[in-house]
């Protein structure tokens, strides 16, 4: 059933599998798994979780999901100099944001 006026979006909880009717009890639901310091789906440090869960994880863009994993990906390999490949073509203030989503900890 295609989603219009009158149906419900749900929303699914890949933490504990289930899913979740409205994005009102969804962003209630996520707070639980969330422990204050880091997003419980993608382990980015964050002070403001329903932000950042809107941005990258309900409705995210490809900007804001290619930072998100380069981002993870610098964090995991401790290696900075990947975002200076030239095949990436991220300029100063790309990296730049890409860095500060990283170096939180």
């Amino acid at each position: 059933m295609g989603i219009g006026r009158g149906t419900k979006k749900e929303y699914y909880c890949y933490i504990c599998k289930i899913e979740i009717v409205s994005l009102k009890n969804f962003k209630k639901h996520m707070i639980l798994h969330y422990d204050g310091k880091r997003c419980p789906l993608c382990q980015i440090q964050t002070k403001q979780f329903l932000p950042h869960l809107v941005k990258f994880h309900i409705k995210p863009n490809k900007t804001n999901l290619l930072y998100r994993d380069l981002a993870i990906l610098v964090r995991e390999s401790n290696n900075p100099y990947i975002l200076y490949n030239p095949k990436l073509g991220l300029d100063k203030e790309q990296r730049k944001k890409i860095w500060k989503l990283a170096s939180k900890r």
